[in-house]
């Protein structure tokens, strides 16, 4: 029961760089003069052929990749090019390599490294690139429905689990909390610690949870890598917090809503965590 033969990308990014849906297993690929990924059935098991058809997607590096909740069919990628996309999957195996998106999404400066779908509203994407400007957009028309200018580069972003806020975490490890249905920038942030998350500089991930906590994982001072956990109603302190290990690949956080288990990977890792 095992999948063999993927040409992974060499992308240093700090995402998987990989996903997964009920019908489909997406990952990014190492080629030249641009970014690629591959799209195989959860039912192909085994080796993957080298010829095996990919989507021809940017002409950089893929950041980022996220199934469509809503459309088991169709995903989308944001890229180095500064570009987001979204893309319809054929039914079954791929026979050949697809090159032209559904649609192309390009009003960021600079790379776009995040991309996150709404969980409740269908057709509603989330992206964050370098120029540390957030977007919500409709894919059905390509229109920008909200835009915020965060005060410093984003690590990571996640929807609250009833769509109606987000969480980031940025560069300066503090968590916020905006309400995207806020046309006036003042009160677009309605939470913020009072203080840093983690004592360490490395790169923080967040992921929302139910019944408005939130976990983060991050590193303390002497670059150990640690979890918390937060009331997004209160973000002043902590609920709890504590020390994993001394490894120093960032903590990636898959979260399943259906059973309330919380997992921790990091890239290099050879065990998962999970709570």
């Amino acid at each position: 029961n095992s999948f063999e033969g993927f040409r992974f990308s060499k992308s240093s990014c700090d995402n998987p760089l990989c996903a997964v849906n009920p019908k489909f297993i997406a990952f990014c690929i190492d080629c030249g003069g641009g970014g690629a990924f591959q799209v195989i059935p959860v039912s192909k098991l085994g080796r993957l052929s080298a010829t095996y058809p990919r989507f021809d997607a940017h002409s950089g590096d893929i950041l980022d990749i996220q199934f469509n909740p809503f459309n088991d069919n169709q995903i989308a990628t944001c890229s180095d090019d500064t570009t987001i996309k979204i893309w319809d999957i054929p039914e079954g195996e791929m026979l050949t390599s697809i090159g032209t998106p559904f649609m192309e999404l390009a009003r960021h400066q600079k790379k776009v490294h995040i991309i996150e779908w709404h969980p409740i509203a269908a057709d509603v994407l989330l992206s964050c690139g370098g120029d540390n400007v957030i977007f919500v957009w409709n894919i059905l028309d390509g229109e920008v429905m909200f835009t915020l200018e965060h005060p410093d580069a984003v690590f990571c972003i996640s929807w609250t689990w009833d769509g109606k806020y987000f969480a980031t975490s940025g560069k300066d490890l503090y968590i916020r909390l905006y309400d995207p249905r806020q046309d006036d920038p003042e009160q677009q942030l309605i939470q913020i610690t009072k203080e840093k998350a983690f004592e360490g500089k490395k790169q923080m991930q967040i992921k929302c949870l139910k019944d408005d906590l939130l976990v983060a994982t991050g590193f303390g001072r002497s670059s150990d890598r640690q979890y918390s956990l937060w009331n997004t109603n209160d973000l002043s302190q902590p609920l709890m917090s504590d020390e994993l290990d001394q490894t120093s690949g960032v903590l990636f956080i898959v979260y399943d809503y259906d059973t309330n288990m919380i997992y921790f990977v990091g890239r290099g890792d050879t065990t998962i965590r999970f709570y």
